[in-house]
């Protein structure tokens, strides 16, 4: 029998083996292919959620967090990037039993329902939900260094996403839209 979150972590895994995502070349067909935007805002189902991400539009860049977005943009399985900064209090806000909002662009939102979390060792703190109102989950690690994680979304009317987070440095996230059509098969 397969884990029932075997192809979540093979996506994890293949995207931060391959420096965690690539570029944002794709034409826009493709990229609306791989990531579905609605054409406006669509809020997520009316639960009240605790976002995790402010949304950076045109941040300043360090030169390193520049290397480490250049590296991502590199990437053969990079769709879209979108730079946050984790909200203040995150972990307060993985901790606590209520709905999580996973804003992964301006026009894409996921409220998620923890399933498990807790420290994993000192400085680690783990979660794990499922998307609410669709088929999907997100895996969600935290460390000092911001948040690794991914979200695949499997709604039924629509087609799957997922999304890879990883820290850029200087409390910078990039949310990488993952085009799994290139993710290289697993020997």
């Amino acid at each position: 029998m397969v884990h029932p979150h075997a192809r979540t972590v093979a996506v994890l895994s293949a995207v931060f083996a391959l420096a965690g995502c690539g570029r944002d070349g794709l034409l826009p067909e493709e990229t609306a292919a791989v990531c579905p935007e609605p054409s406006g805002y669509v809020a997520p189902p009316a639960v009240p959620a605790d976002s995790l991400f402010v949304l950076l539009h045109e941040p300043v860049l360090t030169a390193e967090q520049q290397g480490f977005l250049s590296s991502i943009r590199s990437q053969p399985t990079t769709a879209r990037i979108q730079l946050a900064r984790l909200a203040e209090g995150v972990e307060a806000i993985l901790e606590a039993d209520r709905p999580v909002a996973l804003n992964v662009s301006s026009t894409r939102s996921f409220v998620a329902v923890k399933t498990d979390a807790g420290r994993r060792d000192a400085g680690v703190f783990a979660w794990h939900g499922s998307i609410s109102g669709e088929y999907g989950t997100a895996t969600l690690v935290l460390t000092g260094k911001g948040m690794n994680g991914v979200l695949q979304s499997l709604p039924a009317d629509a087609p799957s996403s997922v999304y890879a987070i990883q820290p850029i440095g200087g409390g910078v996230q990039a949310i990488v839209c993952v085009d799994v059509t290139k993710v290289p098969p697993r020997d």
